[in-house]
Order: structure tokens, then C-alpha cells, then sequence
């Protein structure tokens, strides 16, 4: 799947989605030549600190991604009311088939089915119907699913997690609160992982979609 694709669009419902759920696994594609677009769908302003706005999102997003590799061309915002996604399903939708479109992609990086949060599970959804025809994938969070069983390994370098940790430390918004907004609860995350398939270090994903032409 990899080997053929050249477009990679990674989906978050929120800004700092990407590089929690995925960023070793991004990091990797890039270093390996893939195009890699995200689309950022919210600025996650009401679970962000109260002093930080959306211009300092933005630019811990710009900051992140200079860290993984990924282009700030490459980087799309759109600005939905985080924690009531299900209000916008078919915005949503929309915004989605707005992206399919312009990026074409080969690969597209999803939120989990089975993700509790609201906003994630919308977003799952709506990528659902939106890449009916596009190898799908969703990345999630152990802390969050009610289903923790996962098809789909990465295997990480030490450097490649790394990465992955010093990109989600760049949200200094967002880390207030959050247990897992630590580099030990990550690469203890990463291990974990790694144990299930006698690796160091993993990132996880399921299969949603996967088509051989």
C-alpha cells in the first residue's frame, strides 16, 4: 500500500491529533519521500489553556510540523467548534469531499470507530463516507477507545519516536490536565506496543479500508 502511494492526507479533529496518534509513523513516511498533507479541522480552543489563542495554535502546529518534516503548504485549517462535532456532520462531510478533491490522496490517516471522544468518532465517520474508494486507515488512543484491539503495526526507531515526542511537546496549550501529554507516557505507549510484535518501539492503527488495484 505504501510502496505505490505518493499522497499521504492525514485527518485531525483537533491540532494536536495528528502527532499523538501518528507522528513517528509520519515522520517515517516523510523521511521515506511520501507527499504528506493534514487537514486540521479545529483549533481545540475549549480545551486549550484560557491564555492561549488560536494564533498560538497555529503556530505550535507550524512548529511541529518543521519537527516531523511536513510542509507548511502541506497544512490546511479549518475552524470547527471543538466538543460538538456531531452538530456539523455534514459541514464535516463536506469540508472533507473539499480535500479528497483537491489533494487526491492514495492514503488517508483517520480518527478511530471506536474513539469515546465526540469530536473523533464524527470525524471517523464522516471519512467513512467521504474515501469510500481510498485506502483508509485510523490511528487512536489507547485511553480513549472502548476497543483497544488493532490490526496495523509501524514499527518506530528510536529516532522516529524521538520525533513523534518532541512534536507533541510543542503543544504547550494543550498539556495542562492531560496525563498523557508526557515524553514518558508516549514512549511507554510506543513500547507497549513494540512488546506485541518483538519490536522496541510501535504505533497502531486499524484497518478501515484497504483496496489492491
Amino acid at each position: 500500500m505504501f510502496n505505490k502511494a505518493k499522497k499521504i492526507l492525514i485527518i485531525s479533529a483537533h491540532a494536536d491529533d495528528m502527532e499523538i496518534g501518528c507522528g513517528g509513523t509520519v515522520y517515517k513516511l516523510i523521511k521515506e519521500g511520501k507527499d504528506v498533507y493534514q487537514v486540521v479541522l479545529s483549533f481545540n480552543l475549549k480545551g486549550a489553556s484560557k491564555k492561549f489563542k488560536e494564533a498560538d495554535i497555529r503556530r505550535e502546529v507550524y512548529e511541529s510540523a518543521k519537527i516531523l518534516g511536513l510542509k507548511k503548504e502541506n497544512i490546511f485549517f479549518e475552524k470547527f467548534e471543538n466538543r460538538v462535532f456531531p452538530e456539523y456532520r455534514q459541514k464535516i462531510l463536506d469540508t472533507l469531499w473539499k480535500y479528497r478533491n483537491k489533494i487526491n490522496p492514495d492514503v488517508v490517516f483517520t480518527m478511530a470507530l471506536d474513539d469515546m471522544h465526540q469530536d473523533h468518532v464524527t470525524v471517523a465517520q464522516e471519512s467513512f463516507r467521504a474515501f469510500k474508494d481510498i485506502n483508509l486507515i485510523s490511528y487512536g488512543y489507547d485511553w480513549n477507545r472502548i476497543n483497544k484491539e488493532v490490526d496495523f503495526y509501524t514499527v518506530l526507531s528510536e529516532e522516529e519516536l524521538n520525533k513523534k515526542i518532541e512534536a507533541v511537546m510543542c503543544y504547550k496549550s494543550q498539556e495542562t490536565g492531560r496525563a498523557y501529554f508526557s515524553a514518558e507516557y508516549i514512549k511507554s505507549w510506543a513500547i507497549a506496543r513494540g512488546v506485541e510484535i518483538k519490536e522496541r518501539y510501535a504505533e497502531t492503527f486499524n484497518i478501515i479500508r484497504l483496496i489492491n488495484r
